[in-house]
């Protein structure tokens, strides 16, 4: 036996096992970063249809009277096919200062989805999306 040969009957492939647990640890490293990078992603998917919603309903309310709304909130087409509706209250407030009383209606309109599977499906959560706006009327 040479000089060299006595070295190679003691390695036991100590430096190999080494390498595959440090790749072992990168690989479970790598999924952690993908899982909560893709769970950004649908977050942020979820935020832009909001975000899209919010614009369409409050262009709809500046667009267009309380009574056609009232009456035919019709849907949102810039997110999909999905349906809006309306809530139209009147209320009487009595306004009070230093003993003189005003009484004045209001107008509130209130345009939201509803919570049915599409909305759920475009939005998360429960699907509901709300904007109101209200007026007074003397």
């Amino acid at each position: 036996m040479g000089l060299f040969t006595k070295g190679l009957v003691l390695q036991r492939g100590s430096s190999l096992i080494e390498a595959m647990v440090a790749m072992l640890i990168l690989a479970i490293l790598f999924l952690g970063i993908a899982q909560v990078l893709g769970r950004g992603l649908v977050s942020q998917r979820y935020m832009n249809t909001y975000s899209l919603a919010l614009l369409e309903m409050r262009e709809r309310l500046q667009q267009h009277n309380d009574v056609t709304l009232c009456s035919n909130p019709g849907n949102l087409s810039w997110v999909g096919n999905i349906q809006l509706v309306a809530r139209c209250d009147e209320n009487d407030v009595t306004i009070g200062v230093n003993g003189a009383n005003v009484s004045v209606k209001t107008n509130v309109l209130t345009l939201s989805t509803n919570g049915d599977e599409e909305s759920q499906a475009f939005f998360g959560a429960d699907g509901v999306i709300r904007i109101s706006e209200s007026s007074s009327i003397k």
